[in-house]
């Protein structure tokens, strides 16, 4: 293939990603496909809070209940891993007192006796526990995992309990209302970990509605969510970090104001302030033990370096391991890092609007998102507030990811082209050509989101494209020790350096780049992408997450499958995914 045009389709494959989500994010591993008639998940048409695909029946009905129950509860038990399950199963595994938080719980809800409680849900972050009692309430309460960073848990609690106050009170948003948590040293002593009780909500999931809406009972769903992330876009604050209360923050940061300068003060302004910034990407994979810079920050640059700063010092301290690295990529990160460093001071947007910082929903997916369970999905309330920041316009209004069409039946992708069938499509199956038009539908569902949201707001078509290889930056960062992750890393900071006038047409490019040999760095660049697409592809057929979790099934079975699949891959697109003792993916 002629080598401009490989370079072409590179750029525009930056944008597509960029597109798909506007966050710092690690969405861009591969994200399984179930079909419509087979998924496991459709299995589980009730409740789930957090990220979470499955539900347990462990339940826990009163002090006669076995031991071997309450183990149930600390552990994680409704996964399996295919690799490195002893350790995934391990930064999932929580104790905590069963009695006393039943009893916190009991007297929040002002009742006197919880006459059940079941665990309903858990994923990578959190397990979600379902109580309910003798006055007939009913609670959900959430245990925090440690996979989140053991030193940043109770932070991440006080944060998203703030934000959950602030968004429900300034932007009038549905969102269980927190009945206690683990503010304090004793709040976390009595249940042994830390812990949010929060109101249930009513209705259910739209992951156990989203393949049955049609376009009558969808429309108020797509309406509810364009609400929603417009009220994100009415306040801009005066710092990129995350929502605390007052009393939570340093005295310094407790003395600054909340609202960005010229913005008026409210009667939020001094219960809330912004701290220290929770972005996942700041804490995650043994980050939290590094002692960085995580803001408050003034401007994107200044949060920009910091991150490429933290980046380097965890890449310097991996020389340690050299099961993980190599002193290769070591070099090559702490290059890229440096770069990014330079040229930090320069990547703001050009259109002022688009630097105002805002705060922003960044996670809205199908299991964070609860419509009406019948009729009509209407939105009932969003539950998950975990790990949420301000930030500038332009990295933080992204496109709900719950709209966002990841079939393998349609070709579809934002802003770029309409919906279509594969040409495939007569080859396929019965059951393959029910699930094709399934997935059509929900790739118009997208462009019927997008049509709502560019007509409301235009200004996220503009950041979308004006800082799209900003945006792909920021979502490169955390997966560069992933397989490819710094040759991505690499290609994107060369596309911004081939378009440098789109930042500075006055200051030349901060930093060099490779010219000496660009068709091999391009093939480098494309046989990352073929090995995605062959991963992608396999977790497909197992039906498995890119972590290497499975559900359901018989797992002797399942693990045969992996095993034919290991002798099936060819070693020249890179080494097998599902290795034991390879990178785990956690964040």
């Amino acid at each position: 293939m002629n080598h401009h045009c490989r370079a072409g389709r590179a750029s525009l494959r930056t944008l597509r990603q960029s597109i798909r989500c506007t966050k710092p994010s690690w969405g861009r591993s591969p994200i399984p496909y179930y079909p419509f008639s087979s998924s496991p998940v459709s299995k589980h048409p009730t409740h789930s809070y957090h990220n979470h695909r499955k539900l347990s029946t462990a339940s826990h009905p009163g002090p006669s209940s076995k031991s071997n129950t309450e183990h149930d509860f600390f552990e994680h038990t409704m996964d399996r891993w295919v690799y490195n399950e002893l350790k995934q199963r391990e930064l999932r595994s929580v104790k905590f007192n069963v009695a006393a938080l039943k009893e916190i719980a009991t007297q929040a809800i002002g009742a006197k006796s919880c006459t059940r409680l079941t665990k309903i849900a858990e994923g990578s972050h959190n397990k979600i526990f379902h109580l309910t009692f003798d006055n007939d309430k009913e609670v959900i309460a959430r245990i925090l995992c440690p996979i989140l960073g053991p030193s940043m848990i109770s932070q991440v609690i006080a944060s998203e309990v703030a934000t959950m106050d602030y968004c429900r009170s300034k932007f009038k948003l549905k969102i269980p209302r927190v009945l206690a948590w683990s503010r304090t040293v004793e709040d976390r002593e009595a249940i042994g970990t830390d812990y949010i009780i929060m109101e249930k909500v009513d209705g259910v999931t739209l992951h156990s509605r989203n393949h049955s809406l049609i376009e009558e009972l969808d429309t108020p769903l797509i309406d509810d969510l364009v609400d929603i992330e417009l009220s994100f876009k009415t306040v801009p604050f005066s710092q990129i970090g995350s929502i605390y209360y007052k009393e939570d923050v340093s005295p310094e940061l407790q003395e600054r104001r909340l609202y960005a300068d010229g913005v008026e003060d409210d009667e939020f302004s001094e219960r809330f302030r912004i701290g220290p910034v929770l972005d996942r990407v700041f804490w995650h994979g043994g980050r939290d033990a590094i002692a960085a810079d995580r803001g408050p920050f003034q401007d994107f640059p200044s949060y920009l370096i910091a991150l490429a700063k933290l980046e380097k010092a965890w890449w310097t301290r991996s020389r340690r391991d050299t099961s993980r690295t190599s002193p290769k990529d070591i070099a090559l990160a702490l290059e890229l890092f440096d770069k990014i460093i330079a040229a930090a001071p320069h990547l703001s947007a050009k259109t002022p609007e688009l630097n105002e910082v805002v705060f922003w929903h960044s996670d809205l997916h199908t299991a964070n998102i609860m419509i009406s369970s019948t009729g009509p999905a209407h939105v009932t309330g969003i539950i998950d507030w975990q790990n949420l920041s301000t930030g500038p316009y332009f990295s933080k209004a992204c496109l709900a990811d719950a709209m966002i069409y990841r079939g393998d039946l349609v070709e579809a992708e934002p802003i770029l082209w309409i919906p279509c069938l594969l040409e495939r499509y007569e080859e396929l199956s019965p059951e393959r050509q029910k699930d094709a038009k399934a997935q059509l539908f929900l790739g118009h569902r997208l462009g019927r989101y997008e049509s709502r949201v560019y007509a409301a707001d235009p200004l996220r078509r503009d950041a979308m494209f004006q800082n799209g290889r900003v945006q792909a930056l920021l979502g490169k960062i955390p997966l560069s020790l992933q397989y490819g992750g710094l040759i991505q890393l690499r290609s994107t900071l060369r596309d911004i350096h081939e378009y440098w006038k789109d930042y500075s047409e006055k200051i030349p490019c901060p930093f060099e780049v490779d010219e000496s040999d660009p068709e091999r760095l391009s093939d480098e660049f494309w046989a990352v992408i073929e090995y995605e697409r062959a991963f992608e592809a396999m977790c497909r057929r197992l039906l498995a997450l890119p972590d290497g979790s499975i559900e359901g099934g018989n797992f002797v079975e399942r693990m045969e499958q992996v095993r034919k699949e290991a002798e099936a891959w060819d070693d020249k697109l890179g080494p097998f995914p599902f290795r034991e003792g390879g990178p785990l993916i956690t964040i």
